[in-house]
């Protein structure tokens, strides 16, 4: 980002609108906003971040798109998942590159991975039930 000098990283499915400011594969124009290209840094499944104090590992979760990421850390189960799952719900698939069946999988593999604490991209925090909070998603959109 210019004003922050903030690099993007974004999974690589997703990178090619993001890179060329496209505002239709951004959602932007949906919103009434203008994309702008940004430089990005191309991730994808099994890269590793560190904050410092947590190591977490990309999850490839399509479906809210096709380049949805989550964030894991499996010492502390600790999972930071964008849009794919939120406390109480899951992400939108009705987005050019989203697909329901997709992130019906994305959350089932996130269940499995059984994350005691998610961070969703916004709404409420779950700490120390969160695969319980994954359970009642699915649940909640008719799958198992």
């Amino acid at each position: 980002m210019r004003r922050t000098r903030a690099e993007v990283f974004i999974h690589e499915e997703d990178a090619g609108p993001v890179s060329n400011g496209d505002g239709w594969g951004t959602i932007s124009s949906m919103f009434g906003v203008s994309s702008e290209a940004i430089d990005v840094e191309r991730i994808s499944e099994g890269d590793r971040f560190s904050s410092g104090a947590h190591d977490f590992e990309v999850i490839h979760t399509p479906g809210h798109t096709i380049g949805s990421i989550c964030l894991f850390e499996k010492a502390s189960g600790t999972l930071i998942s964008g849009d794919t799952v939120f406390v109480g719900g899951v992400g939108r698939w009705d987005f050019p590159t989203g697909d329901f069946t997709s992130l019906v999988a994305s959350i089932k593999r996130l269940f499995e991975l059984g994350p005691e604490s998610i961070y969703p991209g916004h709404g409420p925090c779950a700490n120390g039930n969160g695969k319980q909070h994954i359970k009642e998603d699915l649940n909640g959109i008719g799958e198992d």
